[in-house]
């Protein structure tokens, strides 16, 4: 729906927005990240974890190494694999693109929807491979 312009006035850029409540902080081998009610714990190894409560991952990176990445001693060894795949990767292609890849752990039960409105006939996408690009064939 269209509504009249009324004013002029360029409202956004003038009256105060809401206090935001984010820093960051670096001790005991980690860097903690935090914007609002999100924590981003980065370790040594590189690994990101999100929280959203201290103590309950929201979304961890999914490292499969030969060497450890786990982020305390309780976790050493839970990703030690032959696999060797990093949770992210970024990697030039022709024509001046690059190509991102992130991998995050998969949580028990969890289910993906809203991809739009792809030609396929599975609603439930975990587990899938899928390209996120604006395709305009798609209806």
């Amino acid at each position: 729906r269209a509504l009249p312009v009324t004013t002029h006035e360029v409202r956004a850029w003038t009256e105060p927005g809401a206090e935001r409540q984010s820093h960051s902080d670096y001790e005991h081998h980690q860097a903690t990240l935090t914007n609002g009610k999100i924590i981003a714990i980065v370790n040594q190894k590189g690994q990101v974890t999100f929280y959203r409560h201290p103590h309950k991952p929201l979304l961890q990176e999914f490292w499969r190494l030969r060497g450890e990445i786990g982020e305390d001693e309780s976790s050493h060894g839970q990703y030690v694999s032959a696999l060797n795949l990093e949770g992210r990767e970024f990697r030039p292609i022709q024509g001046g693109k690059y190509s991102l890849k992130a991998r995050f752990e998969a949580t028990e039960g969890e289910k993906i929807y809203g991809m739009g409105q792809y030609q396929q006939a599975n609603l439930d996408l975990k587990g899938g491979v899928l390209e996120l690009a604006h395709r305009h064939s798609q209806a």
